[in-house]
């Protein structure tokens, strides 16, 4: 059955009505209108009107349908933007946050622009943190690893996509060794604590990857006592390491690394308050 955009957006403003506000509802579907037909948001208006073929009338229904049985939207449409930048989302990938963008933002910021640095994403997941900062500091050598070779899939669909000149590799950072060792390391480890699961939203158990999400068991500091321990051959003398982390554990992290004998330790706030980056010096 074939339909006008305008609709299809009365159907989406019907069918969602009880799961979000009416604002939402309207960036819902303007991202599913933008996957479907590629048209932006001034578009719509002006072709509120235009007819949907039957395929088009298919794919929005079906879209729709995922958004109603809790997928999120960026993995419905397979498309998440981050720091203007558009960057390719599967279940494979955890989905770029706000709070990881100011990361990058810090990160773009401390370190001189005018020196050739060299910098290692860890857990790079779709590529978001290694291609944000080239993309900001081109003259910048960057490298991204990760555990799992469908994140890599994503990262490396994304380097293309963005057409930025990022390294990326498979790979344990337990195991990880490099011939040259690095200016800054950057990591967005998994941080959460398992028993903390059933206080995140539904949407982020159910489809967003556990791996990338979850410390191991019991342990919640694991990856930044392994990671600051790895930094013992893989970042210079006097190099930085600057983590995202959570708010909750952010004040023993920072121990952990006073502990690992890194100096000038700061915590830094994001822009909800909340204890979130952490930087240290070797």
């Amino acid at each position: 059955m074939k339909s006008t955009l305008k609709e299809i957006q009365n159907l989406f403003e019907t069918e969602l009505s009880e799961l979000y506000s009416p604002g939402e509802i309207k960036h819902i579907f303007r991202e599913v209108v933008r996957a479907v037909f590629g048209l932006k948001s001034h578009e719509i208006f002006l072709l509120r009107e235009k007819q949907m073929t039957d395929d088009e009338h298919s794919r929005a229904v079906e879209m729709l349908d995922r958004i109603k049985a809790g997928e999120p939207l960026q993995y419905v449409t397979g498309v998440c933007e981050f720091l203007g930048l558009e960057f390719r989302v599967t279940p494979a990938v955890l989905i770029p946050r706000p709070e990881t963008e100011e990361l990058v933002v810090e990160v773009c910021d401390r370190f001189d622009k005018n020196k050739p640095l060299r910098i290692l994403d860890i857990g790079t997941g779709s590529g978001c943190i290694a291609l944000g900062i080239k993309s900001v500091r081109p003259n910048w050598q960057v490298m991204g690893v990760d555990v799992s070779r469908q994140a890599l899939e994503v990262a490396l669909e994304n380097r293309r996509r963005l057409n930025l000149e990022v390294t990326f590799q498979y790979c344990d950072v337990a195991h990880f060794s490099w011939s040259e060792p690095f200016d800054v390391i950057v990591s967005n480890p998994p941080y959460v604590a398992d028993n903390e699961r059933s206080q995140l939203q539904k949407q982020v158990v159910d489809h967003e990857p556990d791996v990338a999400l979850f410390a191991p068991p019991n342990d919640v500091l694991y990856f930044y006592r392994l990671i600051s321990e790895k930094c013992n051959e893989l970042l210079k003398p006097e190099g930085s390491l600057c983590f995202e982390t959570h708010y909750r554990y952010a004040a023993e992290v920072g121990s952990v690394l006073t502990k690992k004998n890194f100096r000038n330790v700061e915590l830094k706030r994001d822009l909800s308050g909340n204890d979130r980056m952490i930087f240290a010096q070797k």
